[in-house]
C-alpha cells in the first residue's frame, strides 16, 4: 500500500499513525460483530489525537484484541512498533490535525488490510 502512495506517506510517523488507525478500526469491527456496539471508540478522544494518544492506543488496541481472542494482527502490530521507533522524533512535533488526519485515513481504509480468514469469519486459532 505504501509503495503505491510514496509521496503521501513519506514519513514513518505517518505510516505508524495510519496503521494505528487501521488497527483501532479492526478492534471496533470485532466489537461490533461481537456486541453490536463499539465501546473502544470512546478511547479515541473524539478523533482529536496527539502523539501521546497514538502511543496509548497501540497497547490498548492489542489488549482489546487479546480480550476478544481475535488478535489476527501481530504482524501489523510489529510493523507499527518498528515505524513508531523510527518516526517518533517527528511524531511528537506534529499538530493534532495532522495526526488525526492520518489516523482517520487508516480507519477509513482498514478493509484494505483485512485478512482473508478474518473476512470469511473463520477461526484463526
Amino acid at each position: 500500500y505504501f509503495v503505491k502512495h510514496p509521496d503521501f506517506y513519506n514519513a514513518d510517523w505517518k505510516k505508524a499513525v495510519f496503521l494505528t488507525g487501521v488497527l483501532a478500526q479492526n478492534v471496533m469491527d470485532i466489537q461490533y460483530k461481537e456486541r453490536k456496539a463499539t465501546p473502544f471508540r470512546s478511547r479515541l478522544s473524539g478523533l482529536k489525537l496527539d502523539h501521546r494518544t497514538i502511543k496509548r492506543l497501540l497497547p490498548e488496541s492489542i489488549e482489546k484484541l487479546e480480550q476478544y481472542k481475535q488478535n489476527y494482527y501481530r504482524d501489523l502490530e510489529e510493523v507499527i512498533s518498528t515505524l513508531m521507533v523510527s518516526g517518533e522524533p517527528e511524531l511528537i512535533v506534529q499538530s493534532v490535525d495532522e495526526i488525526s488526519f492520518y489516523f482517520a485515513m487508516g480507519m477509513n481504509l482498514n478493509k484494505q488490510f483485512k485478512l482473508i480468514k478474518e473476512t470469511k469469519g473463520e477461526n484463526n486459532e
